[in-house]
């Protein structure tokens, strides 16, 4: 039976603690952010609402579709 002749790497350290996230507003980059990883999906959301960038954007209008990508970003269709 054949053996790995070096030491399995540690998968915890494979995990990233944060990531950037990308903000949009009609599918154009407005702003980024590290959140931490393991932020729940309505979070996301409420810090993309709360960025100056992307509130200039809406123009105080409700968006019609909100898309989130997990870990990678959050989409407003005005």
């Amino acid at each position: 039976m054949w053996q790995q002749p070096w030491p399995v790497a540690d998968e915890s350290m494979l995990e990233r603690e944060t990531l950037e996230v990308v903000f949009q507003v009609n599918g154009k980059l407005r702003d980024r952010l590290h959140v931490p990883a393991a932020l729940p999906e309505d979070e996301l959301v409420a810090l993309a609402r709360a960025s100056e960038r992307v509130r200039a954007h809406l123009n105080g209008v409700e968006p019609r579709k909100t898309i989130v990508v997990a870990g990678k970003l959050v989409n407003f269709v005005v």
